[in-house]
């Protein structure tokens, strides 16, 4: 996308987002990236989106900003920084490259083939289900809360 940002005698002078995203991205630190921009000709601004992480440290971006301001500077733009956080997405191939290391992965899949080819959908379903109720209550007994319930059940009573 293009913006207009001068007109003169000799003609319109444009400029595009990529532009100014690609200029902005040769400051940015590690883990920083100008997303998107626009451009405020009549103002000389140029909005700059920039994508940071969650735990943006409020030092980097002042800097980031100081180094932006001084990089617009020499074209007549002044800038305007919006700050997102980095999105979370979903890699499906990522997350199989993590779990094709691990030998409970590996572990699982060949215990759901064994139960379906030996239980059936119905079998292993139960198989499954009573494998998550030994988990939470393994959960509960580890973190103490299951004696807590426990103790308020008793206390009850009483």
């Amino acid at each position: 996308m293009e913006y207009l940002w001068r007109r003169g005698k000799l003609g319109e002078l444009w400029l595009s987002k990529e532009a100014i995203t690609s200029l902005a991205n040769t400051v940015m630190p590690p883990e920083y990236k100008a997303r998107e921009a626009t451009l405020q000709g009549d103002d000389n601004v140029a909005n700059v989106i920039v994508v940071s992480p969650h735990s943006g440290d409020l030092a980097v971006k002042k800097e980031l900003q100081d180094k932006l301001v001084n990089l617009f500077a020499p074209l007549g733009l002044k800038v305007k920084i919006s700050w997102t956080s980095k999105e979370e997405s979903f890699d499906a191939p990522a997350l199989m490259n993590r779990l094709r290391k691990y030998p409970i992965f590996w572990g699982s899949v060949v215990a759901i083939i064994a139960g379906i080819s030996q239980l059936g959908l119905k079998g292993l379903g139960l198989c499954i289900l009573f494998g998550f109720i030994g988990w939470g209550i393994a959960g509960l007994v580890i973190s103490g809360k299951l004696s807590d319930l426990f103790s308020s059940i008793m206390d009850r009573r009483h």
